[in-house]
């Protein structure tokens, strides 16, 4: 992933620079090639696929991440023995359980698993 973050900040500079190339071609009044257009146009999509998948893979990663966590608190759950649930409140037990699967604590450490 650290690859594909990498290969998206060098993709997304490109357009620019090839466009600066095309600026500086017509201020000097020279042509300007049907090449020189069709590369800043590719550059312009080779770019935001990259931007693209890289915004999958990250969301892919946070979901991984977060079915991990809640497996890991339904797990949990599944040792809590009756006494313990009909001596708290439920909706205090329920906050708890939303809380931590939402926000990772430093007492809940999960890895994502498939």
């Amino acid at each position: 992933m650290v690859l594909l973050i990498i290969l998206s900040i060098i993709t997304s500079l490109l357009p620019p620079l090839a466009l600066e190339q095309i600026v500086n071609h017509l201020t000097d009044q020279k042509e300007v090639s049907l090449f020189f257009a069709l590369a800043y146009l590719g550059l312009i999509v080779l770019s935001d696929l990259f931007a693209s998948t890289q915004n999958i893979s990250i969301t892919i990663f946070g979901q991984k991440l977060t079915r991990g966590m809640r497996s890991a608190l339904v797990q949990k759950l599944n040792t809590i023995t009756t006494g313990y649930l009909t001596n708290h409140e439920s909706g205090a037990i329920a906050s708890v359980f939303v809380q931590r699967s939402t926000t990772p604590t430093s007492s809940t450490v999960f890895i994502a698993r498939e």
